[in-house]
């Protein structure tokens, strides 16, 4: 084998070990990365702790160097082959190809056809999604043998928890692929995310790309210095998608401007890596200043985005975006924002009264005039003069227009939602908060805010009707 090649494998293996591609998992089901013996990192040629890797292989040049590189590193590899038919005798080639390919290595293969245009037509997908659900369900599908000889003893690969030695599927994506990525999702309009390029570990963790170290031009200079044949795609020189178009025109045009275009979006995008692992530090900040409420039933999370604002508003966009689809938003929720806030809603008229609490009334005769009155043990009870109380009551939602007359005011009146803004109330709070009205309409409480002057408990109250709320959402 010569220098080069040499080099390569030592590029991928400390590649591996770098990003913890293939982790062990103790007794005690923690996740680690591989260690020899003497507790140093694995490079991948140490057989002893090596685990079993499923190879997706096409047969093109990506995937064959993969192969090879994996099986050189002694890594125990399965080869998997998705045979889509949509190239009629080319499909079938590349099937021969690989059958071919992994007898000369004696590496096991499975092979898997699927009717690709039968399962497009029946979920309404293109021909690329099709493909791309349908291999990605068979891996999730693919079994974890209890020892690399015996791939027929079978446990759920997306069940990894219970297992010592959980199966991965490598894939060869390179730096290239990732570079394509990255421009494709740049022309669409990305956050900082789809701006880093491929990831080399996925979000399932079984999906591992050890090749992303490697250029294009690596590989096919492995694959020369080790005599190894493979196919071409033919659809790979057609400028009929997006991809083909980046990796066939655009990027051979931004060559001739800048020759080093490739390394340039290469270091930018590890560059973004670190901003985006500074970015994720950051939202474990943001979840210690979400807080959770609960009033009546209804439940919603609130973020206070006032310092990010004030330090990142350049990246802000981006950790909301994160944040949002870190909760699970329900159908009937919506996010709110405002200058200073972010909070869920449940903002549905049926959800909301759905959740209508209930009232406790405790009146009382007074033998004599009451000369103070009891302060209330919460924002959810008070205490009114029952005869200024013309019955019978009830209880609505606020709405625009609403008018109080507040304590104090001697009953002159204020618009309730200058009180709420005089409170600082979010759109959520003023949702969730319930008025108590009489036979004639008027506004007697603004629970949890204001009382009405005319209502209050003065010297002359006979009778006094302590009122309470109760939370108690009603039965479905």
């Amino acid at each position: 084998m010569s220098q080069k090649s040499q080099h390569i494998l030592q590029r991928v293996a400390e590649f591996i070990a770098r990003n913890e591609l293939f982790l062990l998992r103790d007794k005690k089901g923690k996740e680690g990365i591989l260690r020899d013996d003497k507790g140093q990192m694995c490079t991948g040629s140490e057989t002893s702790c090596n685990p079993f890797v499923y190879v997706g292989l096409s047969g093109g040049p990506d995937s064959v160097a993969l192969l090879h590189i994996l099986h050189t590193l002694g890594y125990e590899c399965h080869a998997l082959h998705c045979n889509f038919h949509l190239r009629g005798a080319e499909s079938d080639r590349d099937q021969q190809f690989c059958e071919a390919l992994c007898a000369s290595l004696g590496i096991p293969l499975q092979v898997r056809e699927f009717d690709t245009f039968a399962y497009m037509e029946e979920h309404h997908l293109s021909v690329e999604m099709a493909a791309r659900e349908l291999r990605y369900n068979w891996w999730q599908s693919l079994s974890n043998p209890t020892t690399p000889s015996n791939p027929s003893n079978l446990s759920n690969l997306s069940n990894l928890s219970n297992l010592s030695n959980p199966t991965y599927v490598a894939l060869g994506h390179h730096q290239d692929d990732s570079i394509e990525t990255m421009l494709m999702n740049l022309m669409r309009g990305t956050g900082i995310h789809g701006l880093t390029g491929i990831v080399a570990r996925n979000e399932e963790k079984y999906v591992v790309r050890p090749l992303l170290c490697l250029s294009r031009q690596d590989i096919v200079d492995y694959l020369g210095d080790n005599d190894l044949s493979y196919i071409i795609d033919s659809t790979n020189a057609e400028n009929d998608t997006l991809r083909n178009q980046i990796r066939n025109q655009l990027l051979p045009l931004m060559e001739q401007m800048v020759p080093q275009t490739r390394q340039g979006i290469a270091r930018t995008m590890e560059h973004l890596q670190g901003s985006e692992w500074f970015a994720n530090r950051y939202l474990g900040l943001f979840d210690a200043l979400t807080e959770h409420h609960s009033q009546w039933g209804l439940e919603w999370d609130e973020l206070n985005i006032a310092e990010a604002a004030r330090q990142f508003p350049e990246h802000l966009e981006d950790y909301l975006h994160e944040w949002t689809a870190k909760h699970t938003i329900p159908s009937h929720t919506q996010v709110i924002r405002t200058p200073k806030l972010l909070y869920t809603m449940p903002f549905d008229e049926q959800e909301l009264d759905n959740h209508r609490p209930q009232l406790s009334f405790e009146e009382k005769t007074l033998d004599a005039p009451m000369m103070r009155v009891p302060h209330p043990s919460s924002p959810f009870e008070n205490t009114f003069d029952a005869d200024t109380l013309i019955q019978p009551l009830t209880l609505r939602r606020w709405k625009e227009g609403d008018r109080i007359a507040p304590l104090g005011m001697k009953g002159r009146t204020r618009l309730l939602s200058d009180l709420f803004t005089d409170a600082h109330y979010t759109p959520m709070q003023k949702a969730t908060t319930w008025l108590l009205c009489d036979a004639t309409g008027d506004i007697v409480w603004a629970i949890g805010l204001h009382i009405s002057d005319r209502h209050k408990v003065t010297p002359e109250t006979r009778r006094i009707v302590r009122i309470q709320l109760l939370s108690g959402a009603k039965e479905e």
